[in-house]
């Protein structure tokens, strides 16, 4: 170091006054003063903002509210307190100039809680102290689906699927045939409604949420939407679909049947009610069926009258009594089962839409 004005004097014994002196131009010592924050960090939106009294970088880290305070070299190496290297997105620096604010961009998940813990380094080293902002990012987005199993494949009659999302709220599930998608609101109104082919459940956060879509017929092709839905109302369809070939050698379905006489009610060759029926429940093919009715006793001036209907479990089809039924006054061998020839038999005639009419 140079010395600067250090005057030195001295009296000799005759009077004579000695004087000596240098200069040590200008130096002074190392910075050792640590910046200090003018205005506490603060979050706006996706930005960090803070201001310091002096140029240097400043550092972060993203973690969840309950992980604890790193030091500041542990921020400035991007590290949790535990000193685990965390992910790049949670992290970041700029540098920063002297009382001036300094914007940094992080990045957040919707709807979660973080702490911020940020430091500043100035250009000699010298680490601020460390401080925090406790934030909430605002929710503006539908639960992201981060798995669905299984895979697309065959099916029977029903799927058992698994969705996971990361965030809760409502997951709904519509499988229709072919690919064509329906809208949002569709798919959320019939799984609400118990519709075949449709199931809801309500999510947690990074659970599986098991759900069971019934009614698939063979040999159909199935593609089944996804619609999430959080507490806020957001909602999206995904298109992480699933398409199931259905094996399903037989689904349900329910029996009406009124006569003027006794009546016999038979699904494919086998007797499923004597009598009237209302909404009984019968085994039927994925394929095609037969739906026939027996009137005995004597005859009416119609020679029989009757109404009936048989519904598929899954809601896709029905067979109606109507003017395209055929009918005979002789009982033939096999003349309620696949693959009768009925084309010699008259056509039935309608009387009214609706019983009594």
């Amino acid at each position: 170091m140079h010395l600067r004005h250090l005057l030195v004097t001295a009296v000799s014994a005759f009077g004579v006054a000695f004087f000596a002196g240098c200069d040590d131009g200008g130096a002074t010592g190392p910075d050792e003063t640590a910046p200090a924050f003018i205005s506490a960090p603060s979050v706006d939106g996706g930005n960090l903002t803070l201001t310091v009294d002096e140029a240097g970088t400043a550092y972060y880290v993203l973690v969840s509210q309950d992980a604890g305070a790193p030091s500041a070299q542990d921020i400035k190496n991007g590290m949790s307190k535990e000193g685990d290297d965390l992910a790049d997105e949670f992290t970041g620096n700029s540098p920063v100039q002297a009382s001036q604010a300094a914007s940094l961009p992080i990045a957040v998940k919707d709807g979660m809680a973080y702490t911020i813990y940020v430091v500043v380094f100035d250009e000699s080293g010298n680490p601020s102290s460390v401080r925090n902002v406790d934030f909430t990012s605002p929710d503006e987005t539908a639960p992201r689906i981060l798995s669905v199993s299984p895979t697309s494949g065959e099916v029977g009659a029903s799927v058992s699927m698994g969705v996971k999302t990361d965030e809760a709220g409502t997951i709904y599930v519509k499988a229709v045939e072919g690919s064509t998608a329906p809208e949002v609101a569709t798919i959320i109104e019939d799984a609400n409604s118990g519709a075949a082919l449709t199931d809801k459940a309500t999510a947690t956060a990074d659970v599986e949420t098991a759900l069971e879509i019934s009614g698939f017929s063979a040999p159909n092709t199935y593609t089944v939407y996804i619609v999430t839905e959080d507490a806020e109302g957001y909602r999206a369809l995904w298109n992480d679909t699933r398409t199931y070939v259905s094996n399903s050698s037989s689904m349900s379905a329910s029996v009406i049947a009124y006569g003027d006489e006794d009546i016999e009610v038979h699904v494919n060759g086998t007797i499923v009610g004597l009598d009237a029926l209302n909404s009984e429940t019968t085994e039927i093919n994925a394929g095609s069926n037969v739906f026939a009715l027996k009137l005995t006793k004597t005859p009416s001036i119609y020679g029989g009258a009757a109404i009936g209907a048989l519904t598929w479990s899954n809601g896709a089809n029905s067979i109606y009594t109507d003017g395209s039924w055929q009918y005979s006054f002789e009982e033939q061998s096999g003349w309620d089962s696949l693959g009768f020839d009925a084309s010699a038999w008259g056509s039935a005639r309608t009387l009214s839409d609706t019983i009594g009419g």
